[in-house]
């Protein structure tokens, strides 16, 4: 049994994030340079508000035609629905 302390915790956790945030940068990268639209929102947002977006994505079928997201950017596959979250959501 591994006996990992507090410290280590922490220390594993801000790795998880820093390689989740590399990640995502990579491939909203790839994903813009082939054709997809990104919205950086210009507010910070709750989870509450995450939330919201997220259900707004699914009844509106956008997560369907192609969504990524992390914190306050998303990216679109479809224009029209960068341009309707950007309406909805600024």
């Amino acid at each position: 049994m591994t006996n990992i302390n507090v410290e280590d915790e922490i220390v594993l956790a801000m790795s998880r994030e820093i390689q989740e945030e590399i990640d995502f940068g990579v491939m909203s990268a790839m994903l813009t340079k082939s054709g997809w639209h990104t919205v950086k929102l210009s507010n910070p947002i709750t989870r509450s508000q995450w939330r919201e977006m997220e259900c707004w994505a699914e009844k509106e079928q956008v997560t369907a035609r192609g969504v990524y997201k992390r914190g306050d950017t998303w990216l679109f596959k479809s224009k029209d629905d960068a341009i309707m979250f950007r309406l909805t959501w600024e």
